[in-house]
């Protein structure tokens, strides 16, 4: 499904991945964002020794989630 890797993106996002920062991806509609956290799921999904979770909240499985404290 997501057929571009743009590697100048993931190595921005990468070196703030375990660290206290929040990143926010920001966009229009269909430019890649998803893809993008998708693409960086599955590659620290393939380390070993990472816990991902990935919670796409257009699927109706996780409209039970409403705050953090459903998390």
């Amino acid at each position: 499904m997501c057929g571009i890797i743009r590697r100048s993106y993931l190595d921005k996002i990468e070196k703030y991945i375990g660290k206290e920062t929040i990143i926010v991806l920001v966009g229009q509609r269909r430019v890649g964002k998803s893809c993008m956290l998708q693409i960086v799921r599955n590659q620290k999904m393939s380390d070993s020794g990472n816990n991902v979770i990935f919670i796409d909240k257009e699927k109706r499985e996780f409209d039970n989630i409403k705050n953090y404290n459903d998390l």
